[in-house]
């Protein structure tokens, strides 16, 4: 009898338990959605181009626009292929033209737990020949008591911005020697 009911009612209070971690965990699920949808609203609206790396070299997040710089026309195109091929594509040189080794990318820093400065790249797509430039940069993230386990990389679209530079510096190179030609005791000379 006492014990019969004593168990009946244990029963009944780890199923009215198992409703309410139910009901917890179905809450907090459509929190984490929700949550998870406004930050890829929020991150797609960046005019930068942002992925997230873990220690494997797999991305485990891009913008639109972090996939475009990447080479590729939308981000589920980007995942669909293995990450030791995307830098493949590439071929990479550092603001004075010279080759920049991919193991000094900032990514592949941040992945060692070292968080690099700002890298001005230029880029030329080895199919498309297309060239632009950009500035990188990578941060590490840490899980506590271990090694860096993702990367976050900020990747800003240079290419506009370094071709005015250049048109400048052309000009103004111009400019110096037509001043030089017009200055008729120098010529003389």
């Amino acid at each position: 009898g006492q014990l019969a009911d004593a168990i009946d009612k244990m029963g009944d209070v780890i199923q009215e338990s198992y409703k309410e971690l139910e009901s917890r965990v179905e809450h907090r699920t459509k929190e984490l959605a929700q949550s998870r949808n406004q930050m890829n609203v929020i991150l797609n609206g960046i005019s930068d181009g942002i992925t997230v790396v873990d220690q494997n070299g797999r991305f485990i997040y891009a913008n639109e626009i972090g996939a475009r710089m990447c080479g590729f026309s939308s981000v589920k195109e980007l995942f669909s292929v293995p990450t030791k091929d995307i830098i493949d594509n590439f071929e990479m040189r550092d603001e004075n033209g010279q080759p920049f080794p991919a193991e000094r990318l900032p990514t592949r820093l941040a992945l060692k737990g070292i968080e690099s400065p700002e890298v001005l790249l230029r880029v030329r797509h080895k199919k498309t020949g297309k060239e632009s430039w950009s500035l990188v940069k990578s941060a590490p993230i840490f899980e506590e008591g271990m090694a860096s386990t993702l990367a976050v990389t900020i990747f800003k679209d240079f290419t506009e911005r370094r071709k005015s530079d250049d048109s400048f510096r052309f000009l103004d190179d111009i400019s110096r020697v037509l001043a030089e030609s017009l200055d008729y005791e120098k010529a003389l000379q």
